[in-house]
């Protein structure tokens, strides 16, 4: 029976990714604060519902920082895998704080829609607050939108959803300039906390099945069997498993069964057993060998143990 790992091993992220993320993160967190102290001035619902999804971004590039550096660090004795789990851990921390912030502005901003409140925000403020807005997450997605791996992209992408926050914001305080609808505030700050919800919902549920080590969306374990399977050599694969570390990083394991008990090539059966895996990226591929008559093996090897 052979036993044999295979590991790619990931190099460190380049210093350019590290540089983007904390500039990225610096204007955030600063523009976080301006936004709402100038949220609570203007005394705009949308602004500080806005403000509360950059904190989240803040809190979320803060924690990418830190992990660009430490999920590199290579596996050790006691963490056999290496760090990579750390991002989804930093998503699942994110989105609880997200999740949490918004709730909180849907639950004030409600009762003001119903109620019909004649509080009517300061639209010059908040037009001044959007533009700087605009400004901020347009440069930074910008800048984030020139990286190359996952974290980047994904970071760039939830700032340009900022940036449509804040178009919003911005056409909202220009209607309100013109019609003085006291409504429409709460009723922004309402959207853009159901659609950060919404999409901390669908984040949240992608998390969790990295943790409960779901099959990656991009695997096909049935087209693997298959493909397995066909082999001439490969009576079965059986007790098969693929899973992923951090939604990018993925890992197989599986056992299989000869058609013929000879000793055979066993390295050509694995180079074979590899290309077919090769397209789906595994970063970690462990392939076991099994005779069907390996439970007699171990029955006679529990035997001889016993006095």
């Amino acid at each position: 029976m052979s036993h044999h790992h295979h590991h790619h091993h990931h190099h460190g992220t380049d210093g350019q990714s590290v540089k983007r993320i904390r500039l990225a993160f610096v204007l955030n967190l600063i523009f976080a604060i301006v936004e709402l102290i100038g949220g609570m001035l203007t005394q705009s619902m949308a602004i500080v519902a806005d403000a509360i999804h950059d904190f989240g971004d803040s809190l979320s590039l803060g924690l990418a920082l830190i992990l660009e550096k430490r999920a590199d660090k290579k596996a050790t004795q006691g963490v056999t895998y290496g760090y990579r789990r750390l991002s989804a851990v930093s998503a699942f921390i994110v989105g609880i704080v997200l999740l949490l912030g918004s709730i909180i502005i849907l639950w004030e901003s409600v009762p003001r829609i119903l109620n019909n409140s004649n509080e009517i925000p300061d639209f010059k403020g908040m037009f001044a607050l959007a533009c700087f807005g605009i400004a901020v997450n347009g440069y930074t997605a910008w800048k984030l939108s020139k990286g190359s791996n996952q974290n980047e992209r994904v970071l760039s992408l939830h700032l340009l959803e900022d940036l449509l926050g804040w178009v919003a914001v911005l056409i909202g305080s220009i209607l309100i300039f013109f019609f003085k609808w006291p409504w429409l505030d709460p009723l922004l700050a309402a959207c853009i906390s159901a659609y950060i919800i919404w999409n901390v919902l669908r984040s949240l549920a992608s998390t969790i099945k990295i943790f409960l080590q779901y099959v990656p969306e991009s695997v096909d374990l049935k087209a693997i069997q298959d493909e397995v399977e066909a082999l001439p050599e490969i009576r079965k694969l059986r007790d098969y498993h693929a899973w992923t570390l951090d939604g990018s990083t993925h890992v197989f394991s599986c056992t299989i069964e000869l058609v013929s008990q000879e000793n055979e090539d066993y390295w050509c059966v694995k180079t074979k057993i590899r290309e077919i895996l090769s397209p789906y990226g595994f970063r970690h591929i462990t392939i076991e060998m099994a005779r069907e008559d390996e439970q007699g093996c171990h029955n006679q090897e529990l035997n001889l143990v016993k006095p």
